[in-house]
């Protein structure tokens, strides 16, 4: 039996002392290692970021990961990584814009050091309405999504996709446990999240007609008083079509 989905509102995430935070809007899923059954540890971190910005497009489930995979083969068989290749931030945008016909800005910084140059253009982006954001880099494989973005301090409301718990109960994702206590959801210092000497990609997901008018991945109306919420799902969410 399918397990109930959570939402918790984003606003309720414990935050930096911060003058001001820049969150996104709407709902978003969260997606991780094994949520839907298959075993995608140690290579699908990309994949799974995929599927939650593709929930934030639409409360349509995304397509599984088999078939992620199928419809970048077919668009882009010479440069595919394979069925256990990683993809990154380009990917993802070729993904989302084959899918869904949405954009995903993609924005290069030469080390993570370099980091604090995007803090103004990532806030500027949640504050007009813009999605998830994916991050990846060259000497960083372990993508994410970011959720928020704190100018002063400098600091990232982090979705990590590489959580691999077994699905929760509504019950479970309401008592926040098997995910906070392994910091898998929540602000983390600038400098910390993106400690590569390397590249970083930062792909920014924008649409004009998404899902950020206050309805939930599963379809159904989020609070009122919340502006953004995260959908904690079970098993079996996903579209094998």
């Amino acid at each position: 039996m399918p397990v109930a989905p959570a939402l918790l509102p984003v606003e309720q995430i414990q935050r930096p002392p911060a003058v001001s935070v820049h969150l996104v809007s709407g709902a978003v899923r969260y997606y991780h290692y094994g949520v839907d059954g298959s075993d995608d540890h140690g290579w699908g971190c990309g994949y799974r970021t995929v599927q939650t910005m593709l929930s934030w497009l639409s409360p349509e489930l995304p397509p599984s990961l088999p078939t992620l995979q199928r419809v970048l083969s077919n668009a882009y068989p010479a440069v595919y990584p394979g069925p256990r290749g990683w993809i990154g931030v380009n990917d993802a945008a070729v993904l989302v814009n084959l899918l869904q016909n949405a954009e995903v800005k993609v924005l290069t910084i030469p080390s993570g050091q370099a980091a604090d140059s995007v803090l103004a253009e990532l806030a500027e982006h949640f504050d007009h309405g813009g999605g998830p954001v994916m991050v990846g880099g060259g000497g960083d494989p372990y993508s994410k999504t970011v959720l928020g973005v704190s100018q002063s301090p400098a600091a990232l409301l982090v979705m990590d996709p590489h959580y691999s718990g077994t699905a929760l109960t509504a019950a479970e994702a309401a008592q926040l446990e098997p995910l906070w206590a392994g910091a898998w959801i929540g602000w983390k210092p600038l400098r910390f999240c993106l400690p590569s000497a390397l590249f970083y990609n930062f792909g920014l997901l924008r649409c004009g007609t998404c899902n950020s008018t206050g309805t939930s991945p599963q379809g159904g109306a989020i609070p009122a008083e919340w502006t953004s919420a995260i959908e904690v799902v079970a098993s079996g969410n996903a579209n094998d079509a």
